[in-house]
């Protein structure tokens, strides 16, 4: 013989039962079979007939739970052979109401990733001779089922829903009456916008000649409902500053003799409705045609027609258009002045005078020393001696 079990007994037909356990033993070649309870069961009254019949009465016919027995064969043969066996009864009442709650289920985004989970109902099914799930409605956002196991299963189709999102479904329960109950499961799917992260673009900016500054905008982040510039590292030759949020920026080459590439590092904060992303990227300034260098006056001039140092050169006084230039004599007498100096023979002093009510303009003064001094036009002046040798005027 071996333990059996003999199913439900539901209480609500009964509350005595019978089952037969001859079957569970094997009895072939007895001569003579007797079966006899050794040990009774604890919630009701048992009896066995030499048929191998079990008469069970519950006691209280309000239990419900397992209850077992334990029974003894006797097999007469040419010996007598014995076998004990244990008989578990599992005692519902199919009138107990059943109750199904909701439930809440989270989901990411991703469509790709299923909820499989189980509804718990194993307890409340149990109750039932028989029971049935029937799904009343169905979500919106994707596809969903329940077994008849209560296994729940949701696959999201719809990667723009973005909120709660719900089933109903009914449970069927037989017994000694029929029972429904419905319930609901609550998806809760968070689909707000995923932050893609943003790129921003190294880029080049080039100095013009006879410039030191450069004012311009970087490639402008339209995606952003706010943007924040951030100056990482400042350049070596010059000074940075952003203008405003759009990315303009304001550069100044502070070492006028630097001929090269500048860069300055910054970083950009983007923030949109789904958060904030940040990039890094590098700005270079092409410094190589730079002749924004301080001008050079030549300290001597021989203006004897010889086609050599006949006129007084400055050096890059191109890039300075806003200049003056100023020539006094020895005794702090202006002497000239233009504010269009150019290195030509028609535009460059060569000794000739067009400042001093003593002196005839036009003339030409003689050989000596005279102080030059040239306003850049920017707040800073220079100024050197000038010394006119070998004069034929």
């Amino acid at each position: 013989s071996g333990d059996m079990g003999i199913g439900k007994l539901n209480t609500c037909i009964s509350s005595e039962f019978s089952f037969d356990v001859a079957a569970n033993d094997s009895i072939e070649g007895c001569s003579e079979v007797s079966f006899a309870i050794i040990q009774a069961p604890l919630q009701g009254a048992a009896t066995i007939d030499d048929a191998g019949i079990v008469s069970y009465s519950l006691t209280d016919s309000d239990y419900v739970g397992f209850d077992t027995l334990l029974y003894e064969v006797t097999c007469e043969s040419c010996t007598s052979l014995k076998d004990t066996a244990m008989v578990v009864m599992e005692i519902i009442n199919g009138d107990l109401p059943i109750s199904i709650p909701d439930r809440t289920f989270s989901k990411s985004c991703l469509t790709d990733e299923v909820i499989t989970v189980s509804l718990e109902l194993e307890t409340t099914l149990a109750q039932c001779d028989s029971s049935f799930i029937t799904i009343l409605q169905l979500p919106i956002s994707g596809e969903a089922e329940i077994t008849q196991e209560g296994i729940f299963i949701f696959n999201l189709l719809n990667d723009t829903f973005n909120g709660t999102d719900t089933l109903i479904y009914e449970v069927y329960c037989a017994g000694c009456e029929s029972q429904l109950d419905t319930a609901s499961i609550f998806i809760e799917v968070d689909c707000a916008e995923i932050c893609e992260d943003i790129t921003i673009q190294d880029e080049t900016f080039v100095l013009e000649a006879c410039g030191n500054q450069i004012s311009d905008q970087l490639i402008e982040l339209t995606l952003c409902e706010t943007v924040t510039y951030n100056i990482l590292r400042q350049p070596l030759q010059g000074s940075f500053n952003f203008d405003g949020d759009n990315g303009s920026f304001n550069y100044t080459l502070s070492n006028l003799a630097f001929n090269g590439i500048d860069s300055v590092t910054y970083e950009v904060i983007c923030v949109r409705d789904c958060g904030e992303k940040a990039d890094t990227a590098t700005i270079y300034f092409d410094l190589t045609n730079n002749s924004l260098v301080l001008p050079v006056i030549t300290k001597l001039i021989t203006p004897n027609s010889d086609g050599f140092n006949d006129f007084l050169t400055i050096r890059n006084i191109d890039c300075y258009p806003s200049h003056t230039f100023k020539v006094f004599n020895r005794w702090g007498n202006l002497i000239f002045e233009t504010t269009d100096y150019a290195n030509t023979p028609d535009q460059a002093w060569s000794g000739q005078v067009n400042k001093n009510s003593g002196i005839s303009p036009g003339t030409f003064v003689g050989d000596g020393t005279y102080f030059c001094i040239l306003e850049l036009g920017n707040g800073n002046e220079i100024s050197e001696y000038v010394e006119i040798r070998g004069s034929n005027r």
